[in-house]
């Protein structure tokens, strides 16, 4: 397999490659967390669908929304409400997923977070749970090791450390953004505290952890830019935070929605086969970021852009991109796009699942 250290579009600088990434490694294992620059029942209540539900449509386009990891319903009929939580917009089952945002409400003697639902029969849908029927997923700790574990109002106060490997249960709905750096509050190894979301994946073996690892040693490049812009909507992030139990953010230019999407399960698991399964190594050069066609796949997190493959840019038809977008459609792929069947995609290969 070829690996792949350079950008596959040479007008723009600042690639993140493998020496680049190993320097940053290595100042993780010392304890500075400054790396990469930037679960319950209540009584069933009767069910009021009221005129809430035709203004339901999930809405993230606040900056300042961070999705907090995997949760899970754990009653078997638990009120999910609108944003007047006097309202019962609908009845969530044992088992769905859902992604919270850092807000929450008090009603009743209860803490409600805002819950946006991810797969199953209510995918998509968003309204507000209460904590009392959440069952956390545990965020593992990642990316090296003597991780700090902080508090206080600038969260300059380090009081103590874990390594990689570590259980680490997201305990508030609170997230702090200092500097370059997103924190969750967890409790980890014994601690209460906040740890930056660079060191923290959704668990030892999902597939945006690997992903991450793949890009680390070289097997893939995840692109540390949006097409000359840094606006944190690139592949690496939009991977590092999926690695973390997060929403990827979009790009705000041209048609991007200026929003957060969680990044599919399904293209997760195609990327990671594409090279375990199929033996390619290829360059992301967008997933959830940029500026696409309107309504495009991107947006929702089930589309990436792949520049190069095996170490070839992509440049017209080829057998090499032919043999990728055969690969994606024995994935699954709903929509696959290059050079040999569409006259706008001469330079990368759009798949879709």
């Amino acid at each position: 397999m070829k690996h792949i250290s350079k950008p596959p579009y040479k007008i723009y600088s600042k690639p993140m490659g493998v020496l680049t990434l190993a320097v940053a490694m290595a100042g993780c294992a010392s304890g500075d967390d400054s790396f990469g620059g930037d679960d319950l029942f209540a009584g069933i209540e009767n069910i009021d669908e009221s005129a809430e539900k035709a203004g339901a449509a999930p809405n993230w386009a606040d900056q300042d929304t961070n999705g907090v990891g995997t949760h899970r319903i754990t009653g078997d009929f638990v009120n999910v409400r609108g944003d007047n939580l006097s309202q019962i917009r609908f009845v969530a089952t044992a088992g769905e997923q859902l992604t919270l945002s850092y807000q929450t409400q008090e009603f009743n003697g209860f803490t409600y977070f805002e819950s946006y639902f991810k797969g199953g029969a209510n995918d998509g849908e968003r309204g507000w749970v209460a904590s009392d029927f959440l069952a956390h997923t545990a965020l593992t700790v990642c990316n090296g090791n003597g991780i700090n574990v902080r508090t206080g109002n600038t969260l300059g106060t380090v009081i103590g450390s874990v390594d990689s490997g570590t259980e680490a249960f997201v305990v508030s709905g609170v997230v702090r953004n200092t500097g370059a750096h997103r924190y969750f509050e967890v409790s980890a190894g014994g601690l209460r505290g906040f740890i930056a979301t660079d060191f923290l994946c959704g668990n030892n073996g999902s597939d945006a952890a690997k992903l991450l690892d793949m890009h680390n040693s070289g097997q893939i490049v995840l692109w540390n830019q949006t097409f000359g812009r840094f606006d944190g909507a690139d592949p690496l992030n939009n991977i590092r935070d999926a690695a973390a139990g997060q929403l990827a953010k979009t790009s705000c230019h041209g048609t991007a929605p200026c929003t957060r999407v969680a990044v599919d399960d399904r293209l997760l698991k195609a990327m990671v086969s594409l090279v375990r399964d199929f033996g390619f190594s290829y360059f992301v050069t967008s997933i959830v970021g940029a500026s696409h066609s309107r309504n495009s796949f991107h947006y929702v997190g089930r589309a990436i852009d792949i520049g190069e493959v095996n170490g070839v840019f992509i440049s017209g038809d080829s057998s090499t991109a032919r043999a990728f977008m055969d690969a994606c459609r024995a994935l699954g792929a709903v929509e696959v796009l290059g050079p040999s069947n569409d006259a706008n995609h001469q330079d990368h290969i759009h798949c879709s699942f």
